[in-house]
């Protein structure tokens, strides 16, 4: 529930910032953001404890080990690594492109949508994965 209060609240940060002036903090709170769900999910489906996290710069190698959240492990990590590389040349490079954080959110929803289904779908009682 730590990672569902925290995603509230960036995303309500998000709603402050618009793309052409505030692309690289929307970048990296997109980043935040999904890292945060794709925890909230990992922590679900008891992949991994609640008292342990997967950092953003871990999860794409994490999710290279097998399907941990399932059929859209792929999906996930596929989103996770566009995001990241987005990150290089708008956040510490010379770019200036509010379109970039356009892609950004895309990613981010694509993680959000799929992330929500399953914490969503688990803690309505569906039974959890105890594999690990």
């Amino acid at each position: 529930s730590n990672h569902l209060t925290k995603i509230e609240h960036l995303e309500r940060s998000v709603l402050k910032l618009n793309f052409e002036d505030d692309y690289e903090a929307l970048v990296e709170l997109y980043m935040l953001l999904s890292a945060h769900y794709i925890n909230a999910s990992l922590h679900t489906l008891n992949i991994i404890k609640e008292n342990k996290d997967v950092k953003h710069n871990q999860i794409f190698s994490f999710l290279k080990e097998g399907n941990k959240l399932g059929e859209n492990t792929e999906s996930i990590k596929d989103n996770m690594k566009k995001l990241d590389d987005l990150r290089p040349s708008h956040v510490y490079g010379k770019g200036e492109n509010g379109e970039t954080a356009k892609k950004a959110e895309e990613y981010y929803g694509n993680i959000k949508e799929i992330c929500s289904e399953i914490v969503n779908k688990n803690d309505s009682g569906i039974a959890k994965n105890t594999n690990n």
